[in-house]
């Protein structure tokens, strides 16, 4: 009795499977990267402890191109953003300045339009033409636009440079007074970039 029993168990159950189910699958995986990328904060530069002491590369990457640079003394890494390559912060008595590094492909707008928008950013109207604003700044062979703005209550100093198919723009913007102190770093910034 127990034999038949367990044949009609046997036999019940290989007629209730379906044989399709019974093929072999096969799926292909994308296999994960070995190595993870590291943040773009992690590989910003920190304070420096003296001019030239701390070379920033941020990481390679194929969506970010290589650059390089010294960060002067005073300058600590602030958490970058989507449209910042990097970001920076130097404070003067309890004053505090912003430096700015933005990248575009293309030639990032004209410079008319880009100063003009700087203008509006402390407190100054556009004007017609920027040519005389512009000082030509070199940095080995670099050739950097430079402009220095004052508005009311803030100060810009900007460079922007093109360089295989992109641009560059750093920018400090802050107080008048502690953006006049911090004008040296930024031009000895400006020297030390390369690609």
């Amino acid at each position: 009795m127990r034999m038949a029993l367990c044949t009609a168990i046997v036999v019940g159950t290989l007629g209730a499977c379906d044989h399709d189910d019974q093929q072999i699958k096969v799926y292909r995986v994308a296999k994960a990267p070995l190595e993870s990328t590291p943040s773009p904060d992690a590989a910003m530069p920190t304070n420096a402890s003296s001019p030239g002491a701390d070379l920033a590369a941020p990481p390679v990457t194929a969506e970010k191109p290589q650059i390089q640079w010294d960060v002067p003394p005073g300058w600590s890494s602030s958490p970058a953003s989507a449209m910042r390559y990097a970001s920076f912060a130097a404070e003067k008595n309890g004053e505090k300045v912003d430096i700015s590094v933005v990248t575009f492909p293309g030639d990032g707008g004209g410079d008319a339009d880009n100063v003009n928008r700087w203008r509006q950013q402390i407190g100054l109207g556009p004007v017609d033409s920027v040519d005389p604003l512009i000082v030509p700044q070199h940095a080995g062979a670099l050739h950097f636009s430079t402009v220095d703005m004052a508005g009311p209550t803030a100060r810009i100093l900007a460079g922007w440079t093109r360089h295989e198919g992109r641009v560059w723009f750093f920018k400090l913007t802050g107080p008048p007074a502690v953006v006049e102190q911090e004008k040296p770093n930024f031009a000895a910034f400006l020297q030390s970039v390369h690609f």
